[in-house]
């Protein structure tokens, strides 16, 4: 059985990155929006229950801003991957270092997309649930 988490240092012709791509990061805003907004569905409504979704999008709003100004920041002044890498497909035809160590980028963007993924799939199941229950 092969294990994923041996480094593949002899396959010369896949680069490897240390980044992700611009729509792994478009990918994890829509899922945190996508969670904030299935919970104002579900839930908005109470006077109680609007205090604390206000409270959830302010955290979310923070969770998504601090990092996009980071990354902007960051960008400025650093390349983050080579010119050649901006197709989305050779990114995720190529690998991912992760420690000191490598594995596919596809898997490393599901592992990474996955419980951004559940939670907003979930908050949309939770909101057509108590929609059913009204």
């Amino acid at each position: 059985m092969r294990d994923e988490n041996i480094s593949r240092r002899n396959t010369p012709d896949k680069p490897v990155f240390n980044g992700l791509h611009p729509r792994v990061y478009t990918a994890m805003v829509v899922l945190a929006l996508w969670f904030v907004i299935a919970g104002w569905i579900g839930f908005g409504g109470g006077g109680y229950a609007e205090y604390l979704l206000v409270i959830v999008t302010g955290f979310f709003s923070m969770v998504i801003a601090l990092p996009l100004i980071a990354g902007h920041e960051w960008h400025r002044f650093h390349t983050w991957m080579p010119s050649h890498a901006d197709d989305f497909d050779e990114w995720l035809s190529s690998e991912f270092q992760v420690d000191q160590t490598h594995m596919p980028a596809r898997t490393a963007m599901l592992l990474i997309l996955l419980p951004l993924m559940a939670a907003a799939f979930s908050m949309t199941a939770f909101a057509f649930v108590a929609l059913a229950l009204e």
